[in-house]
């Protein structure tokens, strides 16, 4: 928000504590401001009237907050990591949050290592921790680019970006640096591309395919163990039927 915005602010917290029923204190006004002003105006104008119109107790910042930005446009954990995944090859150019660039960092040794199926849960742990710091902040997700050296690669990256609505139009251009290409070296990099995404798509097939086998590993540990404590439990108890037989034997 522009320092002009936030003073109509200011009078519009006002206004919205009275009519719901709790003055609000200068002191809290000027909080609530500094909390909000990284929230577009319009977006906070209009949570204060869902804020009058919806609300049946006092106004708080949580609830101008979250009429502000409903599911506050984070991304999930899995949405998070298909993103992110792209940023281990350092030709891909990729968008993401710092909450998502964080917690990459943290994987990425374990992707190194082949351990797709440790990475991916250190990445939603980590992901999840992030965006609930955040949350609990009143931060709302900006978009960063890691840009890769690709530059073909690139430009579909910041291209998919921007049809997603992760990153502003006028950004685009900052990003970019489009090469000029002919007709052919365009159907070669499409098709390159389309290589690219197929790859991508089995990767993540037999990520999820390598999670079911360890969770079924995982199972079929736990029934055999479960099943040789048993058997050690009975063993035990039948010793003990053939102590306690001996000794009443005379």
């Amino acid at each position: 928000m522009t320092p002009e915005q936030q003073d109509q602010l200011v009078d519009m917290l006002a206004v919205t504590g009275e009519v719901m029923g709790n003055e609000l204190k200068p002191g809290v006004i000027m909080v609530m401001v500094q909390d909000l002003a990284g929230f577009e105006f319009a977006a906070v104008a209009n949570a204060l009237v869902r804020c009058r119109r919806e609300l049946t107790g006092k106004l708080t910042l949580k609830a101008i907050i979250e009429f502000a930005a409903p599911a506050a446009g984070w991304l999930s954990a899995n949405e998070a990591w298909s993103l992110a995944l792209p940023a281990a090859d350092e030709r891909n150019t990729v968008v993401w949050t710092r909450e998502a660039r964080e917690a990459f960092n943290i994987a990425r040794p374990l992707l190194e290592d082949g351990d797709k199926i440790g990475a991916r849960m250190a990445f939603i742990g980590a992901y999840e921790r992030n965006v609930a710091m955040a949350k609990a902040a009143g931060a709302v997700p900006g978009s960063e680019v890691s840009e890769g050296w690709d530059k073909t690669l690139r430009a579909v990256a910041v291209e998919q970006a921007v049809s997603r609505g992760l990153l502003p139009a006028p950004r685009q251009e900052a990003v970019l640096a489009l090469p000029n290409l002919s007709p052919e070296q365009v159907q070669a990099n499409r098709s390159r591309i389309a290589e690219l995404m197929r790859t991508w798509r089995e990767s993540m097939r037999q990520a999820e395919a390598d999670a079911v086998a360890e969770q079924a590993r995982q199972r079929q540990e736990a029934r055999e163990e479960f099943e040789r404590e048993r058997d050690e439990v009975v063993a035990q108890a039948l010793a003990m039927d053939e102590e306690r037989k001996r000794k009443d034997t005379p």
